[in-house]
């Protein structure tokens, strides 16, 4: 089966404000799926997860899960005495997505 949008289909969908919604409802479930998978220390860092804005370009709708914990790279990466947790990895990927860094909080 082929299925083929119409030209400029994908640009109308993106500028829906539900399509928006619908992205800022997936960062939600994969925000708490981070808080989920993280690990429980102080709670700081699970506490610190959150959502950021909704986005879209020429390629598509994109909304940020976030943290404000400035340790968050030690605990995603690990170092050579930290175990690597990834968090953000595991949940990104328990809704069926890809992780990708921004390097931004």
């Amino acid at each position: 089966m082929t299925i083929r949008l119409r030209p400029g289909a994908v640009d109308s969908l993106r500028d829906e404000r539900w399509m928006a919604d619908a992205m800022m409802d997936v960062a939600e479930t994969v925000a708490q799926s981070v808080r989920d998978e993280a690990p429980v220390d102080t709670g700081d860092y699970r506490d610190s997860i959150g959502t950021g804005s909704t986005s879209s370009d020429r390629d598509g709708v994109y909304a940020t899960v976030t943290t404000s914990d400035p340790a968050w790279h030690i605990i995603e990466y690990g170092t050579a005495d930290t175990p690597a947790y990834a968090p953000m990895r595991a949940g990104a990927e328990a809704a069926g997505l890809r992780f990708r860094d921004t390097g931004e909080e």
